[in-house]
């Protein structure tokens, strides 16, 4: 016996586009942080504690941060702009 139910099961194609990139993580001496033009305005860097170590504007679609007087360990990137707000994890070795 066979039975078959006619329900279309295919579900439209979303497009992610990512709107920021950061590398090399684990970073030890510089970052790079490549958004999309005009997406954020600046950002910050805390470490695991919440303190902000590093807060700078981003001017260019490429932004390299010197890292390497930060101590090893977890930090995060706040990047803040007309998208919102968003966070990003990197480790510092």
């Amino acid at each position: 016996a066979r039975n078959d139910i006619g329900c279309n099961l295919s579900a439209p194609v979303v497009a992610v586009v990512k709107s920021v990139d950061i590398y090399p993580n684990p970073a030890s001496d510089a970052l790079t942080i490549k958004t999309l033009p005009g997406t954020y305005a600046a950002f910050t860097i805390s470490n695991a504690m919440g303190q902000h170590i590093v807060q700078q504007t981003i001017n260019n679609s490429l932004t390299h941060v010197d890292v390497k007087a930060l101590p090893a360990g977890i930090y995060y990137i706040t990047l803040v702009g007309e998208q919102g707000k968003k966070v990003e994890k990197f480790v510092k070795w």
